[in-house]
């Protein structure tokens, strides 16, 4: 799993879903841990971070919101690429660390937090691991993917639309054929106005049926891109086509992994029955919505307190 999260991660990325790698979460999920973390920021606090991902919670924390007090702790089991303001004195990073086997020494956290990371994990054994590291009393608060959310549905189109591109014969094979084609007897030869009708013709019906995940992958750019100048030379068109290859592989796997772990009702409610026979009280789930949307689902408990 960490592997293509660590090629995401590589680029920049602050957020799960950016747009561009500066991106971090904003509006409601922006505002949940603004209110969240605001009683927590004090020198006394340790927090850490599950699933952290470039740090986007800390950089919230520290540069949106700014609660520099508590000492922030991030672990992920991928390889990071932290930005540089993020690597301060109260900042520290587990990187190719999993959750599951935390190096932290017993009940020093007072807070555990994860956004869209605690579900990627063996979440069973993440909440023993912070059983032993929570200091009694200690809270987490985790922001989860739902099978129903708005991030959830439209990724499940995107990754519909990368087999029906990359399939056998499909767009993108036509595009290789159309491009290679060209190349050995030029953009007006019978073979090559075959495969640009049998492309025209398979990007059209894909519009039709999954447009908004074929925009997603990103085949109409390339096809724009490969295809627009006669300037572009063979070798040119050929690199793109085989980055596009490895990139729709490793999209296939991350939106593979993303739609595998977003949880249904019915798993939620076993998570929180879990959670309470490992000693967690105040046990709740509370939807995070945009615009009445659903985004994902918000974990609270408590480590309960000795009697």
């Amino acid at each position: 799993m960490s592997d293509y999260w660590s090629d995401y991660w590589k680029v920049g990325h602050l957020s799960s879903f950016a747009q561009a790698s500066k991106d971090n979460y904003s509006g409601e999920i922006a505002s949940f841990w603004e209110e969240f973390l605001r009683d927590y920021n004090h020198s006394h606090c340790n927090i850490v971070d599950i699933g952290c991902g470039n740090g986007a919670l800390t950089d919230l924390a520290l540069n949106k919101f700014k609660y520099t007090q508590p000492n922030f702790i991030g672990v992920d089991a991928a390889k990071l690429s932290i930005p540089k303001h993020l690597l301060q004195e109260r900042v520290r990073f587990y990187q190719n660390t999993r959750a599951e086997s935390l190096p932290l020494e017993s009940h020093t956290i007072d807070i555990a937090i994860s956004q869209f990371g605690f579900e990627y994990t063996d979440m069973g054994k993440v909440l023993e691991e912070l059983s032993r590291t929570l200091k009694l009393g200690g809270k987490v608060c985790f922001v989860i993917h739902h099978k129903d959310s708005i991030i959830v549905k439209p990724n499940a189109l995107i990754r519909q639309a990368v087999d029906e591109v990359m399939v056998k014969n499909g767009p993108f094979d036509l595009l290789s054929m159309l491009v290679n084609s060209i190349h050995k007897t030029g953009k007006n030869n019978p073979n090559a106005e075959k495969y640009r009708h049998s492309l025209n013709t398979q990007i059209q019906q894909l519009s039709h049926s999954n447009k908004f995940g074929l925009y997603g992958t990103g085949f109409p750019d390339l096809l724009k891109n490969t295809m627009s100048s006669s300037s572009i030379n063979f070798k040119s068109r050929k690199n793109k086509l085989k980055n596009f290859r490895s990139e729709m592989k490793t999209l296939a796997k991350r939106l593979d992994n993303l739609l595998s772990v977003a949880l249904d009702s019915d798993r939620i409610d076993g998570l929180l029955m879990s959670m309470s026979e490992l000693g967690f009280t105040n046990v709740s789930q509370t939807p995070l919505r945009q615009e009445n949307e659903l985004l994902g689902v918000s974990i609270r408990a408590n480590l309960i307190l000795p009697s």
